[in-house]
């Protein structure tokens, strides 16, 4: 860690932030979330998503039991493809993939 090598010496919140490549209110957030609750603190992920879903819930519904229906190589492609012809709209693949992914436990 890096503040750890200069801690007897102290570093500067710019400093740190210019070789962690992060915004110096990132590192004052950062100490200031240590100073008030600990490791645990910092190691918590608390923020809740603000974004509202792209997809309607008959979309979600046919991407699940898309799920089933596609398996193995091109799985993916797969789903967005049949999305596409069945709602006769167009898809982002990667927005596809990732919404399920995160959704849904794939195996």
């Amino acid at each position: 860690m890096v503040s750890k090598t200069y801690e007897a010496e102290g570093i500067s919140k710019r400093k740190l932030a210019d070789m962690l490549g992060v915004s110096p209110n990132s590192i004052q957030a950062w100490r200031q979330t240590y100073i008030n609750g600990g490791l645990n603190a910092l190691l918590s992920h608390n923020k809740k998503g603000y974004k509202k879903t792209i997809f309607t819930t008959h979309e979600q519904d046919f991407m699940k039991q898309s799920l089933y229906i596609y398996k193995g190589h091109g799985r993916f492609k797969k789903i967005v493809t049949a999305m596409e012809a069945y709602f006769q709209k167009q898809y982002k693949y990667t927005t596809v993939l990732n919404f399920i992914k995160a959704k849904w436990t794939i195996l």
